[in-house]
């Protein structure tokens, strides 16, 4: 009989809902105070794919993927179908230092 791995349980960050902003980066009814290049790239999405979201943070896409599998890093993804995906309200707020 073979030795079996007890599973380690991986803390997943909890989906808090969409997060709608609109153009000028209000954010629900509140202002985000999103970067332009953000709101740009963002093109009205909640989240952005690893490859993106590393591009906006001058990281690569394997530094992002390390901090999710990781949980080290100071924002943590959302996975959708397996994928992660990056909120634009968590990049902004790393972006503008409020993280």
């Amino acid at each position: 009989m073979g030795i079996k791995k007890a599973a380690r349980a991986r803390p997943r960050a909890q989906a808090q809902g969409p997060v709608s902003f609109d153009a000028a980066g209000n954010v629900g009814g509140v202002m985000a105070s999103i970067p332009p290049g953000l709101l740009a790239i963002a093109g009205g999405r909640d989240a952005l794919p690893t490859d993106e979201a590393a591009r906006v943070l001058s990281r690569t896409a394997k530094t992002l993927r390390s901090w999710a599998s990781q949980g080290s890093g100071p924002i943590q993804p959302l996975r959708i179908n397996g994928r992660l995906a990056w909120r634009v309200a968590d990049l902004a707020k790393l972006l503008n230092g409020d993280q």
